[in-house]
């Protein structure tokens, strides 16, 4: 487990600004673990709703694999003891490689919005 002061400093440009639009949208990160054996994970990261449905938990999967025909950057959102999702999981997933990168942003925090206030 790693404090999230430590990591911000080694997230990718898009990385950080996502990790900005959820604390702008009353996120807050409570866990940082990044020793996986996984050759296609990076850091999974605990995340607790701070205003409607307080202590609300998710976690998100950053998933990187550079390979040469399946390059991936991307994070994907389970619920809090859910089993490791496969990295081509296709709902509730943000790219942050891609060149629409903003509009993904924004409707990667409108599902994480709905599913705070859903559950």
């Amino acid at each position: 487990m790693v404090m999230t002061a430590a990591i911000e400093k080694q997230l990718s440009t898009n990385a950080t600004r996502m990790l900005y639009a959820l604390r702008d949208a009353n996120w807050e990160v409570l866990v940082v673990d990044q020793d996986f054996s996984d050759w296609d994970l990076c850091q999974k990261w605990e995340i607790a709703s701070a205003r409607e449905n307080k202590g609300f938990v998710l976690v998100l999967w950053f998933f990187k694999y550079e390979g040469k025909f399946d390059g991936m950057d991307r994070v994907i959102v389970s619920g809090i003891g859910d089993k490791k999702p496969s990295a081509y999981e296709t709902s509730t997933v943000l790219d942050l490689d891609g060149n629409q990168f903003d509009k993904l942003l924004d409707t990667f925090m409108d599902a994480l919005h709905s599913l705070r206030i859903a559950s």
